[in-house]
């Protein structure tokens, strides 16, 4: 057998045991001081999800290509802590009306300067056909850690809701990555992510179904159907937000968002699942207020 055909063998187990040791060795790290913050409430959990929109911010600038001290950028990251200081301070609908007008100055931009270009060459014009990446970015990172803060304010419910999201994330994540690499087979959307197989898809809904099991034996046995089901469609939602955050980065070329993260990348890659279930049940919250709390305490 050939030589190189044994190295290339060998080390490819050797790069993903190192992977997995380098995301054990950054769970570990990072998971006991977010359940402290998640535990306290108001400021430390407030002051942790403020601190994740600025470094998620940066990211999906730099990806951009936005500089950081662009007139979009600070208006981006003004605006943006701005509307998170008004939820923690419990003032939601003035934050609303921040991260809205935040959202429609950044679209008015770019359509403004795309119709500026499309007069131009026929290569700017091409430009300006991208989507309005730096308006979606603000629109989804803003309104996720907007919800995050809003949830963790309803007191015990809170508390219960966000550890949810938190655990779904974690099962979900770990139960996709798991059963992926062990059983792999048919890919789950290869335009999409190359990586990801319906193995690891059904892993993680079923990872995340367990957790709905335990969090109702534990917290409400009565809603034991309704939080079982409910975990599993947080599931899906998870690796419908990890196959998002898998487009956006093919459609900027890039393999991760950051690297402030080892054996992940940036946070955007490590929450991206997180954001996506915090937009639906930030959504759930306002349509079905009074049914969230009820199951959740």
């Amino acid at each position: 057998m050939n030589s190189r055909h044994v190295k290339d063998d060998m080390a490819q187990p050797r790069a993903e045991a190192h992977t997995f040791f380098k995301r054990l060795v950054s769970a570990l790290v990072m998971i006991p001081p977010v359940l402290g913050a998640i535990y306290y409430g108001y400021p430390a959990f407030d002051l942790l999800i403020m601190l994740g929109f600025i470094i998620l911010a940066y990211e999906w600038m730099n990806l951009c290509g936005t500089k950081l001290f662009k007139a979009d950028a600070i208006i981006f990251y003004t605006i943006g802590l701005v509307a998170l200081v008004l939820a923690s301070r419990s003032q939601i609908a003035l934050s609303v009306a921040t991260l809205s007008s935040g959202a429609f100055y950044l679209f008015v931009v770019f359509f403004i300067g795309k119709k500026s270009n499309s007069s131009r060459t026929d290569q700017a014009s091409q430009v300006s056909m991208q989507p309005p990446w730096l308006a979606i970015g603000f629109v989804y990172i803003g309104f996720s850690t907007f919800f995050l803060i809003l949830l963790r304010h309803e007191h015990q419910a809170g508390f219960n809701i966000i550890i949810l999201i938190f655990l779904v994330a974690w099962a979900a994540d770990t139960g996709a990555y798991a059963f992926g690499r062990l059983i792999g087979g048919p890919k789950l959307a290869p335009v999409l992510s190359p990586n990801k197989t319906w193995a690891g898809f059904i892993g993680g809904v079923g990872c995340a179904a367990l957790v709905g099991v335990g969090f109702a034996l534990i917290v409400k046995e009565s809603a034991f159907l309704v939080l079982v089901f409910g975990a599993a469609i947080l599931g899906i939602i998870s690796q419908c937000g990890d196959l998002l955050e898998s487009h956006i980065k093919r459609q900027f070329q890039v393999k991760d968002a950051g690297s402030i993260i080892p054996g992940h990348g940036g946070l955007l890659d490590r929450v991206d699942s997180l954001l996506a279930m915090s937009w639906a049940f930030g959504l759930l919250y306002f349509l079905a207020r009074e049914e969230v709390i009820k199951w959740m305490t």
